[in-house]
């Protein structure tokens, strides 16, 4: 079967010519003769010989790759015994990628699949039609990760792997998963997973940056020093506002602190899969929130800031304000809890207790039992604030802090 008849040079004259003109293939440009309107149509007989007659578009709207690509779609449906009218209207309610993937994760959560997802899956497949991705186009999609970000290329394969496998059950994709691991090693190879680390300040060195730090005047700085004397994440200071994540997190607020137990407790996460999490207080971060509840900057909000619709501080802020202060231009706020956690393990000798200090991190073990839980509310909390203390007074020196004042 010929196809491709109609050269791209001939196609202005022919669009000026009545009648049918075949591109081979069972695809037509037909020019009316009245006016001269120029559609795409494809003719073939069903199964049962009767003549079929598919419009696929204007032909002013439609190039000549995009119509030949739409005509070999329906020339392989028809070769697979399926009626090609009946194929494009299952098609035309086929979901993208980008839609299963939504549809997947607001059915069942997974922590930072839609983040990674986003980053490096979305832009090459997004918009493809679940269906019609194949083991190749997965291929293309990890090839620039796979061996030099190698532990995000595992996460973000298994959460491709899930979304795919959420299209088989819902019936859209009907061939084996192309996103396991048995599918892309052959052709990938073996990660060799390096886990990736935040860039972090030198334990030593954290001294001297907190005494630039608390130097340091206005409400970012403060954030950024609770952040550290806390070893909180960013995300649990500032929030995350829903124009920024389709999960958004509350920044820090007055009404999460119990001020006579000296407790934060950052608020639990269905999307995240997160319970709330009680964070003890070291005399340093009690003292500075005192200072800020001072200030009246707003009622609820604890790190408020005028820059931002939300009141939150700005995404980069107190990132941009930690790279200035260390002269470390690939430092990631991140990096302050690997300082924490090396200065617990390898100074204050935790490292024999490592669930003490895992706990700290935020580290929780999935499913913990009703009697591990209270455990950790009850002598073990008493542990997890000793440790928070002692790094507290190993950060900042043990010093008062600087006086926060409004901006004048």
């Amino acid at each position: 079967m010929t196809i491709h008849k109609i050269q791209p040079s001939s196609l202005p004259k022919l669009l000026r010519t009545p009648g049918l003109h075949s591109d081979g293939g069972k695809l037509y440009l037909r020019v009316k003769e009245d006016n001269l309107s120029a559609s795409w149509v494809m003719r073939y007989r069903d199964s049962g010989k009767k003549p079929r007659l598919i419009h696929l578009g204007p032909a002013h709207t439609l190039t000549l790759k995009a119509v030949r690509d739409k005509a070999s779609a329906l020339r392989a449906a028809l070769h697979e015994g399926k009626d090609p009218k009946v194929e494009r209207s299952r098609r035309a309610t086929m979901p993208t990628f980008e839609e299963c993937m939504k549809e997947c994760l607001a059915q069942h959560p997974h922590p930072g699949w839609e983040s990674n997802l986003r980053n490096h899956v979305l832009p090459t497949i997004g918009h493809m039609t679940v269906d019609t991705i194949t083991r190749q186009h997965i291929e293309a999609v990890f090839r620039p990760i796979w061996t030099t970000k190698a532990e995000t290329a595992r996460k973000t394969r298994q959460a491709v792997e899930g979304v795919m496998r959420y299209a088989i059950t819902k019936e859209w994709y009907t061939e084996a998963n192309p996103a396991t691991l048995e599918m892309l090693k052959p052709v990938l190879g073996s990660h060799n997973v390096v886990v990736e680390s935040h860039e972090s300040l030198p334990f030593a060195k954290l001294p001297a940056f907190m005494a630039k730090l608390r130097l340091r005047q206005g409400i970012v700085a403060r954030g950024l020093e609770f952040m550290i004397i806390t070893n909180a994440r960013r995300a649990h200071i500032r929030g995350v506002p829903s124009a920024q994540h389709k999960a958004p997190r509350p920044p820090m607020m007055f009404k999460h602190v119990d001020w006579d137990e000296r407790v934060w407790t950052i608020p639990g996460s269905k999307m995240h899969g997160e319970d709330p999490f009680p964070v003890p207080l070291s005399d340093q971060a009690f003292e500075l929130l005192m200072q800020v509840k001072a200030l009246n900057l707003h009622p609820e909000i604890v790190f408020y800031s005028e820059e931002t619709d939300g009141g939150e501080l700005g995404s980069r802020v107190m990132l941009d304000l930690a790279r200035e202060l260390s002269g470390i231009d690939t430092l990631d706020a991140h990096g302050f809890r690997s300082t924490f956690k090396t200065y617990a393990d390898e100074i204050l000798d935790y490292g024999k207790d490592n669930t003490v200090v895992e706990t700290c991190m935020d580290h929780r073990k999935v499913g913990d039992s009703a009697q591990e839980k209270a455990y950790r509310r009850g002598t073990f909390f008493e542990k997890r604030r000793k440790l928070m203390q002692e790094w507290a007074d190993y950060a900042t020196g043990s010093t008062s802090i600087v006086p926060l004042r409004k901006a004048s």
